[in-house]
């Protein structure tokens, strides 16, 4: 009988073990804690883990996660395969010839120091945002009788991937105004340069961290909204219906 309550006693323990190595109560703990958390908060700002689950089992129904997983995985894969076509051919040469080595490596050594998020301002310049399929509303908008003689976009960048979409599909008969809102570094940039709603980032961010630390130490939990004052930043993408024929669009 001792033997017996001895090797009951030493399978519990290795499962014990096995749980607590998996990971599983920690992963408890923190469920337990984020639904703690979510009774104290409304919905907007913490959903309980069943709301998310909710959520998920929607988007998953729906099929547009799906979607989204498709569109995220050839994007990876379009970027990953150019990096290939470039990279190794260029690896290759600085490994076989000592003159490839001397021109391409001080580009190499200068760039490869620069984060990845330096580059971003260039390459929404250069690419824009999206596939063009994002912006064929711009398209099914050139065939109606009386198009939107103007468009104000949620942000920069959505505004400079239409600029970016207009050139390639010029249209004399339909040239729109384009206004963004962020007045990002690359507006300037553009041709035609964008019209824009300057926003106070600063204050923004002021505000942003303030609410966060009251919050935190237990200050007001109710909706908070604020007014603060923009410009609008006046530039070449837009002009009077009457004379809107005038606007070009190139990057």
């Amino acid at each position: 009988m001792g033997k017996l309550f001895t090797s009951e006693s030493v399978i519990w323990k290795r499962i014990a073990t096995a749980i607590l190595k998996s990971g599983v109560i920690t992963w408890l703990i923190l469920l337990v804690i984020w639904q703690i958390a979510s009774a104290f908060n409304k919905p907007e700002f913490l959903p309980s883990p069943y709301v998310t689950w909710q959520g998920f089992v929607e988007i998953l129904t729906k099929g547009v996660l799906w979607e989204d997983i498709k569109v995220s995985m050839r994007r990876v894969g379009i970027g990953w395969s150019c990096g290939l076509l470039v990279a190794i051919p260029i690896g290759l040469l600085i490994g076989r010839f000592r003159i490839v080595r001397w021109i391409v490596g001080p580009f190499i050594n200068f760039f490869r120091f620069v984060p990845a998020i330096g580059f971003l301002t260039l390459f929404l310049m250069w690419f824009g945002v999206g596939e063009e399929s994002k912006l064929e509303v711009m398209a099914q908008w050139a065939k109606m009788k009386n198009p939107p003689t103007a468009v104000y976009c949620a942000n920069d960048a959505i505004a400079i991937g239409m600029l970016k979409y207009l050139n390639k599909k010029r249209n004399a008969c339909y040239t729109p105004s384009i206004i963004g809102s962020d007045d990002i570094e690359a507006a300037q940039y553009t041709q035609p340069m964008l019209t824009t709603v300057a926003l106070p980032k600063k204050e923004m961010a002021k505000f942003a961290v303030d609410l966060l630390l009251d919050r935190v130490q237990g200050g007001h939990t109710e909706t908070v909204s604020l007014t603060l004052r923009t410009h609008l930043v006046v530039r070449s993408s837009c002009a009077s219906p009457e004379s809107s024929y005038t606007l070009e669009y190139y990057l």
